[in-house]
């Protein structure tokens, strides 16, 4: 007698847009949907980018991809997230998911009130942190709101966890990122040059501005470096008026996200992430990856447990806008040739394990197994 085959369990990601370049929860999911892929998983995704749109990163192409932004017919964004409820209704109802995860709180809720009368288990994928949310009191409610049809929500670690009420905290399962390491056992051969480097959005949470009236305290003492900064967003312009007031405009530049980050990496000589918080600072994870030493804030989460101070990069204590300081910080650690060679040495053999494939891995197949029984 012949075995029934075994019917595939669906799987549907939602995320907003995929055209950003750069963007770390993009990456994630690129990474993730390139290991499920492998398994007896049949998956959809979902976005809200026209059909002519780009990705910035490669999908496997096993997967069926819905662009749906030709959809949206509304420019107002509460009717947008409306449009999106309705589109996605219909798709739930089509598709048939098992599991459905949105990426990120701009899909997730949409998702959540989409799925009411689906059978579709519904799991948030949230990357951002509490301190988020502070200013921003109706996106809170949403989530609130939201959450009554969530069964699941991840977040990066359990830092990020615990800083979220004890309400959602009763639904969150801590997933940290894949962050590959394999550079991490070599040590980078390339010239370094006198760069001060910087990677992400380009938004009020990297606190750009401190860092460019940081970097003009070290222009006066140090005048032959650089500062590089790639990213885009909204607050480039306030930053490129900033950067003319001060008179910098030709020690510091801003580039285009590339996929080719660990060239920068390995020929800069010191990264500085400026942020006020982060989820997990997975591009100073990557700076340290590559051997180069990082400054940030030790009130900033998810920096603060990466950076481990005077071994692989500074932690500076106090306001997280106090430029000044921040400046002279990197004027010392610039100046001591000695210093920066430990930092570049500097190895932990434990150092991201728990972000390894194979262990981020199990994770999600071990949420995916319990969603389904």
């Amino acid at each position: 007698m012949l075995k029934r085959k075994k019917k595939q369990t669906k799987l549907l990601f939602c995320i907003n847009s995929l055209s950003t370049k750069g963007g770390g929860a993009e990456k994630i999911l690129s990474i993730i949907l390139k290991h499920l892929e492998k398994k007896d998983y049949q998956i959809d995704l979902i976005t809200f980018d026209k059909k002519k749109t780009n990705f910035f990163y490669k999908f496997p192409k096993k997967i069926n991809i819905y662009k749906l932004g030709d959809l949206i017919n509304y420019n107002n964004k509460y009717l947008i997230h409306i449009n999106r409820i309705i589109i996605l209704f219909i798709f739930l109802k089509r598709l048939k998911p098992s599991i459905s995860f949105g990426f990120m709180h701009s899909s997730y809720v949409d998702l959540s009130f989409a799925s009411i009368f689906s059978k579709s288990k519904i799991i948030a994928c949230e990357h951002i942190v509490m301190d988020h949310f502070k200013k921003r009191k109706f996106e809170l409610f949403l989530i609130y709101l939201s959450s009554i049809f969530i069964n699941k929500i991840t977040v990066v670690s359990s830092q990020v966890k615990n800083k979220f009420s004890k309400f959602f905290q009763k639904k969150m399962i801590s997933i940290e990122n894949f962050v590959d390491k394999k550079n991490y056992l070599n040590k980078p051969k390339l010239k370094r040059k006198k760069i001060i480097l910087s990677v992400g959005r380009i938004a009020d949470q990297k606190n750009y501005s401190t860092l460019i009236k940081a970097f003009h305290v070290f222009n006066q003492k140090k005048r032959e470096w650089k500062l590089v900064i790639i990213g885009e967003g909204y607050d480039k312009r306030n930053l490129i008026k900033l950067i003319n007031d001060l008179n910098l405009k030709k020690n510091v530049k801003f580039l285009n996200f590339t996929k080719k980050l660990n060239k920068l990496y390995k020929t800069s000589s010191l990264y500085v992430c400026s942020s006020i918080y982060e989820s997990l600072g997975l591009t100073v994870a990557e700076a340290l990856i590559n051997r180069l030493p990082c400054i940030g804030f030790k009130n900033c989460d998810g920096v603060n447990k990466l950076i481990k101070h005077n071994k692989n990069g500074i932690l500076i204590n106090g306001d997280m806008y106090d430029y000044n300081k921040l400046g002279q910080e990197m004027i010392n650690l610039t100046k001591n040739k000695n210093k920066i060679k430990n930092m570049i040495n500097y190895y932990d053999p434990n150092f991201l394990n728990k972000n390894s494939d194979s262990v981020v891995l199990k994770k999600w197949l071990k949420l995916i197994k319990e969603m389904t029984n």
